[in-house]
């Protein structure tokens, strides 16, 4: 993995096997190219949580930067409508950009009954959890109809209490995903070549190479206000 088991792109020059290299849709700036990358883990993730998404609800907790793709790639893939939620108004807004249908703020608005009036009382038919906060994993736990699939997308950094007497009785499936195949890769390459996908909605700002220091201070500056910081050697 590039930037964690060995250089990343954080120098002005690196080399890799051509094998592991693809060229972006033409039309795609270097800037949205940086998001492909976890597009193809949304991809993954959708297609961890149901065979087929075509025509399915779908919730998705958490409106960070995997929380959007997921449900950018959900709807691109063909869902009927995606719900995510969030505590964040701009991470929501963001996502309202991209096309999400039903963006809600859970301090503001009861999810449960919000899904029953957007999906009905059968509710979502998929959850994708992606905010790595067992409050609100154990909600899902809660509320969403019997026997469902519910992807843990978010990356836990400690052990989550889960209600697990919830998974038993109402016959759960928690699914597990990571990262993504060259498939998925592929297929989010696809989608940002047909148009199915808004990545430039996702970049907040941008800083050139040499200004790295600048870039990480600025997020740490404006942690409710940002999404995606790039670093580009064109930008000015």
């Amino acid at each position: 993995v590039w930037g964690c088991q060995d250089t990343g792109a954080s120098s002005e020059y690196y080399a890799v096997e051509k094998e592991l290299v693809y060229k972006i849709p033409d039309h795609t700036g270097y800037g949205e190219g940086t998001i492909i990358e976890p597009l193809a883990v949304g991809v993954h993730a959708v297609k961890r949580g149901v065979s087929g998404v075509k025509g399915k609800k779908v919730w998705v907790i958490g409106a960070g930067t995997i929380g959007n793709v997921v449900a950018q790639s959900a709807k691109g893939l063909g869902a009927a409508a995606v719900m995510v939620t969030d505590v964040s108004d701009y991470k929501l807004e963001m996502a309202k950009k991209c096309g999400i249908d039903y963006p809600v703020n859970i301090k503001n608005e009861d999810a449960a009954q919000v899904m029953r009036e957007k999906f009905g009382e059968d509710g979502a038919d998929v959850v994708y959890e992606c905010s790595a906060n067992e409050k609100a994993l154990n909600q899902a736990l809660d509320i969403v109809r019997k026997g469902i699939n519910i992807v843990i997308v978010g990356v836990y950094g400690n052990r989550a209490a889960v209600n697990l007497a919830n998974v038993q009785d109402r016959e759960y499936s928690l699914v597990g995903t990571l990262m993504y195949t060259e498939e998925d890769y592929l297929e989010a390459i696809g989608l940002v070549r047909g148009g199915k996908v808004d990545l430039k909605a996702l970049i907040s700002k941008e800083f050139p190479l040499e200004q790295t220091a600048e870039a990480y201070q600025y997020i740490e500056e404006h942690k409710d206000d940002v999404q995606k910081v790039i670093l580009n050697v064109t930008a000015q």
